[in-house]
């Protein structure tokens, strides 16, 4: 009953709460800066410097989106409250189509960026391979996989269908090397097969120079005093050891992978690869402020909504390489007609007008 009081007042106060967490000092122009002007309709304004006319979506993630305001908070506070949301049932929620909402969603994701995310103290380790398991694969799809991985197509005795089943899941599976500090989560998309450059590479990325990891026997870690500076203790899982010889554990980072799949693979239908590391975003973001309040939340993440970005920017995207940002590309309307005696232009199927941009 609560969560439906607060998706009313969402609903009946959107405007002003959109208004208040993207701009805390009062409506600001993003050309020059200012803070004097003029109030027009629909939500818009006109600049008393240098005369543009902005909206609270304008540079940002909503920039020329058609969705209402109200739909763009309802969409982000379903994500951030409980374990997340598909895409299927927002589209119900607020009355979109799937696709629309799944493109809302994607977008919503690049505010949770991990790039600043530094780690402290004892930090436990592990890695989880996400994707689906050969038993669940129709038979369709594992004569595929067994082409495509050069492997036998008709094992014989139940030993080589296992060892083909483990060869399959090894190959097909996307890499999640996780780090938990108890505070702080960090979740990383890895390259498949996982080498211990790679996870040397983001351990080092998100943390300091000096402290304690603890993790497990895998040989990913046998030079890790030496190439990171952290001293390491190691669980043998294998011999049923979960707290090493001087009492650490990395049952906290795998605690967190069950939820992982608990509470963001299984939630949604599908993941590709490709798109996988946005999910796990979001993930890391709600562990990070569990303890804060919603209205917390909404602000932490609406510190990065400054991003700008097209369906072509997010086929662009990819896990390993991330979002490649080009704003040098990206058309302003406001510098064409400033520099070009043209009334009229038309960018990717939208009309823009001079008369709409000057003064």
């Amino acid at each position: 009953m609560k969560n439906c009081d607060n998706l009313v007042y969402i609903a009946t106060h959107a405007e002003e709460i959109f208004l208040d967490l993207i701009w805390p000092d009062g409506p600001t122009c993003p050309c020059c800066k200012g803070h004097s002007y003029y109030k027009m309709g629909d939500c818009r304004y006109k600049c008393k410097d240098c005369g543009k006319i902005y909206s609270p979506k304008t540079d940002t993630i909503f920039h020329r989106s058609h969705v209402s305001l109200a739909n763009w908070l309802i969409a982000l506070y379903l994500m951030l409250d409980g374990k997340g949301i598909s895409s299927i049932e927002l589209g119900r929620k607020i009355g979109v189509t799937q696709k629309t909402a799944w493109f809302m969603l994607c977008k919503l994701r690049f505010m949770f960026d991990q790039s600043d995310t530094v780690l402290e103290g004892e930090i436990a380790m592990d890695e989880v391979y996400v994707g689906g398991t050969w038993k669940n694969f129709c038979l369709k799809k594992r004569q595929a996989l067994l082409s495509k991985y050069k492997l036998p197509q008709h094992p014989k005795t139940v030993k080589e269908k296992m060892a083909l089943a483990q060869a399959v899941n090894c190959r097909y599976k996307s890499p999640v090397f996780g780090m938990n500090d108890g505070e702080k989560l960090v979740l990383r998309v890895m390259p498949n097969p996982v080498v211990d450059e790679d996870v040397i590479s983001i351990f080092n990325t998100h943390t300091l120079n000096e402290g304690w990891s603890v993790s497990d026997c895998s040989h990913l870690y046998d030079n890790w005093k030496l190439m990171t500076g952290y001293d390491i203790s190691h669980n043998n899982h294998s011999k049923g050891q979960y707290v090493a010889e001087d009492g650490r554990s990395s049952n906290r980072i795998e605690g967190e992978f069950s939820w992982v799949k608990r509470g963001t693979v299984f939630n949604h239908v599908h993941m590709s690869k490709r798109l996988l590391q946005l999910y796990l975003n979001e993930h890391a973001f709600r562990f990070c402020n569990r303890a804060k309040s919603i209205i917390e939340k909404l602000r932490q993440a609406f510190q990065k909504v400054r991003i700008r970005f097209n369906r072509d920017d997010l086929k662009a995207y990819n896990s390993l390489s991330g979002f490649p940002i080009r704003q040098e590309n990206w058309f302003d309307p406001w510098e064409f007609f400033k520099t070009y005696p043209i009334r009229e232009v038309v960018r990717n199927g939208v009309v823009y007008r001079a008369e709409e941009f000057c003064c």
